[in-house]
């Protein structure tokens, strides 16, 4: 079919579609108007958890699940399924009622179907999500056995659900006539309890043929809401480990349902239409917004503890003097003559996936160059992290100083990064910050929090000691780290270091410490990098409403998301510097690692042809490369043909240039290696990518099957190849030492 006939046949079909919405809304006004809410939340429910790949993991998540986190998913289940139900139901009631006794004459069992049966169908589309999940989890690689049971389980929930809703009238009116015989008044009462009231007056209000036992069903929802609310105001740690993210999400959308229903209630109560209600609230959200100070980046004022880092801020070295530092102590490991290896690391970003994959790669690279953990920590010269890569780097810093053996560290990062650190974060999420647009600052624990405290202890609370803590002294080498944020008002890099963030080294660059002048905890400073809406909130950069405003801190991949452009300006200084103190150019190595975690943009490996690089990153490590235009691959992008392309055009745009920005930088600091190799001066770079099909969720939390496919990579899209590029650096350090 041509462009032509392919544009008459959408055009029709969407005729066709609204004609047939048009006329079942015009047939069937009560049965939509009603159920609307329900409907409104089911299909928000749908958007997030099958429209974004977070979402899609959830299932995954689930299957390694706990017995106790398994019951409370069974328990959400069903709490979301009877809210629907309910929620759809007593409005329908009441509108089915008017409409039957309105003109024109109706017959006794007009609508009868509809209104018996869409609140139940409604409701049963919450176990269809629930199975749907599944059946994602096992496609990523979940365990099939789980899977089956977790389903077994939700049939079973569904079964009970099903019954209730279904056979309890019929199941009311036999025990009723059991009791008649025995006690007429409690019989009468109960059936009383029942009835819809017919009081009069408005009957097309809602709160009008209600039934007392549909305000009691009601008034229970709202309060086990309440209850959540309660436990994630005091607790979401908790509250996250217990139930685990699906519960929390499947507790959440029911929440929010009855909450609605209140807002319609208090509408028609005060007179007012849902779509006035609605609007008032909106504006007093506004209101409240100009008065709230919203989610402060944490500083060390309130710690003690933490307030120790802040006399090393002040004591920083600029890189100038950490490159000396790290020289004097890296070549006493080298064979005589040979250069010394100095290891720069650039992470990039991709939430919890480039955590895991960052901790992989750094983890598997001692075991495989032959060296102790020691030894490479020693030529080990910073790490630049961004978003995801920066929570990886961080985890690693936090647990370095427990285990000296690195097989032993790397399990520890692993087994660290092995949380539903989504949870406590949606539970705040959910029901702290969303209510939190109307009521006043009273030191509830916004989602950022919580999930720094997640990071903090799922590490022993190791995270929580301050960022200055870490750095290297005298006595001792560690790593730099250089964790990379973008500033919302200028756009510019935000950088958290371990060394002096300069003008004439970081071109245009913040410093935090010197924005704020005070320490920060690592888990802070790791989530500032990471702040990608809407999961992690933008950082108001004044800790205290007394503090001089700053600006606000979002996730470093809006600059530049591989941390290709800091690790750049970090070895171009730190090379300078050396120089500057005599050490001839080729006495050292320089070890660029970069770090990517997009399957977009990684190799594919075809059998019985080169690797193709996507990015066509590693072209530039030809030294020159093929003096031609930039060719474009048609088909690794098609966002043009997606529907609405020119309404989301620029949102597409500026994800992709952001991209783009990281791929440019990563190129860079390839490009800047290559010259180094003609001058000629020993220098490597090794790209360490993830490649397709495999494609690990973006997110907080992470699968069984997510973590396996992760770990894979170390043994496909040519990684090996760049593995032994490092490992040819290194191969001096295994000799006999001057």
């Amino acid at each position: 079919m041509g462009e032509t006939a392919w544009w008459a046949l959408g055009f029709v079909s969407t005729l066709m579609a609204v004609a047939a919405t048009t006329w079942f809304y015009r047939r069937h006004r009560w049965l939509v108007r009603s159920v609307a809410p329900a409907g409104a939340v089911l299909i928000l429910g749908g958007v997030i958890l099958f429209g974004t790949e977070q979402g899609r993991d959830l299932g995954g998540a689930l299957l390694v699940a706990d017995a106790s986190q398994r019951f409370w998913f069974a328990v959400a289940l069903l709490y979301w399924a009877l809210v629907t139900w309910h929620c759809a139901r007593f409005p329908l009631d009441r509108a089915h009622a008017v409409w039957r006794a309105g003109p024109p004459a109706r017959p006794a069992g007009a609508g009868e179907w509809w209104r018996s049966w869409t609140p139940r169908v409604m409701g049963g589309i919450v176990f269809v999500f629930a199975l749907v999940h599944l059946v994602l989890a096992v496609a990523a690689g979940g365990g099939r056995f789980d899977a089956g049971l977790l389903a077994l389980l939700v049939v079973a929930v569904a079964a009970v659900y099903a019954a209730f809703v279904v056979f309890r009238r019929p199941a009311g009116r036999a025990a009723g006539e059991r009791v008649a015989g025995r006690a007429p008044r409690l019989a009468k009462r109960i059936d009383d309890a029942f009835q819809p009231r017919d009081e009069g007056g408005n009957q097309d209000a809602l709160l009008s043929r209600a039934a007392p036992a549909s305000w009691v069903a009601f008034v229970f929802f709202f309060l086990v809401g309440l209850i959540l609310a309660i436990m994630a105001w005091t607790n979401p740690w908790v509250m996250g480990d217990a139930f685990g993210s699906m519960a929390l999400g499947f507790f959440a959308f029911g929440g929010f349902l009855t909450g609605l229903v209140v807002l319609w209630m208090i509408g028609e109560w005060r007179g007012w239409p849902l779509p006035w209600a609605v609007t008032a609230l909106l504006l007093l959200s506004l209101v409240v917004s100009m008065t709230r100070h919203y989610h402060p980046v944490r500083d060390c004022r309130k710690s003690e503890a933490c307030l120790a880092g802040t006399e090393l801020v002040e004591a920083r070295a600029d890189v100038a003097a950490q490159a000396v530092r790290w020289y004097e102590q890296a070549r006493q490991g080298v064979a005589a003559g040979e250069p010394v290896p100095m290891v720069i690391v650039a992470t990039a970003g991709g939430g919890l996936r480039a955590a895991y994959w960052t901790a992989v790669v750094l983890g598997s690279l001692p075991g495989e160059l032959g060296v102790d953990l020691d030894q490479f920590d020693r030529h080990l010269f910073a790490i630049s992290g961004v978003s995801g890569g920066s929570v990886g780097a961080a985890f690693r810093t936090a647990l370095r100083d427990q285990h000296d053996d690195a097989q032993a560290l790397d399990v520890a990062v692993r087994t660290a990064l092995d949380r539903d650190f989504l949870a406590p974060t949606l539970a705040s999420l959910a029901f702290v910050d969303l209510p939190s647009w109307i009521l006043p600052n009273m030191g509830q624990t916004t989602r950022g929090v919580a999930l720094e405290r997640a990071f903090s202890r799922a590490t022993g609370g190791r995270l929580e000691e301050p960022f200055m803590s870490f750095a290297a002294t005298d006595e001792r080498w560690r790593p730099l780290l250089l964790l990379n944020a973008t500033h919302q008002e200028t756009g510019r890099r935000v950088i958290t270091g371990h060394a002096e963030i300069t003008r004439d080294a970081f071109l245009d660059s913040f410093d935090l410490h010197d924005l704020t002048g005070i320490d920060l905890p690592l888990s802070t400073a790791a989530h500032n990098s990471a702040r990608f809406s809407y999961v992690s909130p933008a950082g108001r950069l004044a800790f205290m409403p007394s503090d001089e405003d700053r600006g606000w801190i979002i996730d470093g991949g809006y600059f530049e998301n591989f941390g290709a452009l800091s690790a750049l300006d970090l070895a171009r200084a730190a090379l300078d510097a050396l120089e500057a103190h005599g050490v001839p150019d080729d006495a050292v190595d320089l070890v660029i690692i970069q770090i990517s975690s997009d399957p977009a943009i990684g190799r594919i490996v075809d059998a019985g042809s080169p690797p193709r690089d996507l990015a066509r990153l590693d072209e530039f490590l030809a030294c020159g490369g093929e003096a031609a235009p930039l060719g474009y691959d048609p088909t690794l992008d098609a966002q043009g043909r997606l529907p609405g392309n020119q309404l989301l055009a620029p949102l597409r745009g500026v994800l992709s240039s952001r991209e783009a920005h990281g791929i440019t930088a990563s190129k860079e600091l390839a490009r800047f290696v290559c010259r180094r190799t003609k001058e000629p001066s020993p220098a490597t770079f090794a790209h360490f990518t993830m490649c397709p099909p495999a494609d690990p969720p973006l997110g907080w939390v992470l699968s069984p099957g997510a973590r396996e496919a992760i770990e894979d990579f170390m043994e496909a899209c040519d990684n090996p190849r760049a593995m032994d590029a490092v490992r040819a650096a290194f191969a001096a350090t295994s000799r006999p030492t001057n």
